[in-house]
C-alpha cells in the first residue's frame, strides 16, 4: 500500500471535512515535495497533555501532522468543536508542521 503523498498523479487533497462548523485544509502547495504526512484524529474533549506529546513525538517521523478535531453527535461534548480547536491551535501554535 502506498504512503501517502506517493501518488503525486492522484487528485491533491482539498478538506477534510469534521463537521458543519470545523474543517482541516491541507494544501498540496505549501508542503515540501516527497513530505511524509500523518492523520491524527480524535474528539480531543478536552485536549490533553497526553494528546499534546504525542503530537510533537510524531514530529520526529513525521514532515506534517494534521490534527483533525471530530464531532460524536451521540455524546455531549464538555467544549465546541470550535474552542476544541482554538485550544489545540494555541497549544501547539510554537510547531508550523501541527495543522
Amino acid at each position: 500500500m502506498p504512503a501517502i503523498g506517493d501518488d503525486m498523479d492522484a487528485p491533491p487533497l482539498a478538506s477534510f471535512a469534521v463537521d458543519e462548523s470545523a474543517a482541516v485544509i491541507l494544501h498540496w502547495s505549501t508542503l515540501p515535495p516527497m513530505s511524509h504526512i500523518a492523520l491524527y484524529a480524535g474528539s480531543f474533549d478536552p485536549v490533553t497533555r497526553g494528546h499534546l506529546d504525542l503530537m510533537r513525538r510524531s514530529l520526529h517521523f513525521v514532515d506534517t501532522l494534521v490534527v483533525a478535531v471530530a464531532t460524536n453527535p451521540k455524546k455531549s461534548s464538555l467544549f465546541s468543536a470550535d474552542e476544541r480547536v482554538r485550544f489545540i491551535t494555541e497549544a501547539t501554535a510554537d510547531e508550523p508542521r501541527i495543522q
